[in-house]
């Protein structure tokens, strides 16, 4: 069970590194800059996150994490055409997070039995 949710884990980082990098080219396309630089910095967060998750998983847990690459491919696809997509991009973004806050609310108690 834990490793189901250590694989969530994996694959919503890599996912968020995909759909950050979009979302950063789309907020330049649409001239929405400082957007662009926080979604940059957020896809280098998540990089550098799950680069160091994955290397403890395997160092302290033996267990090599498996990623979903579906979402990352969706992700790698979004536009976002105007205004109004710019505001529905936050809504995602706010879904995305919380899909991650729990699978590490989930996760961490049961690396602990």
């Amino acid at each position: 069970m834990m490793h189901e949710y250590l694989d969530k884990i994996v694959s919503c980082l890599s996912c968020g590194e995909a759909w950050h990098r979009k979302a950063a080219n789309e907020c330049r396309k649409l001239g929405i800059r400082g957007f662009g630089r926080w979604h940059d910095q957020e896809a280098k967060c998540d990089q550098h996150t799950l680069a160091e998750l994955q290397k403890l998983m395997r160092d302290n847990l033996k267990y090599a994490p498996k990623v979903d690459s579906t979402h990352r491919t969706k992700a790698e696809h979004g536009t976002m055409e105007g205004v109004q997509c710019f505001k529905e991009h936050f809504d995602h973004w706010i879904e995305r997070e919380e899909v991650l806050l729990g699978a590490l609310t989930t996760a961490i108690p049961l690396m602990r039995d």
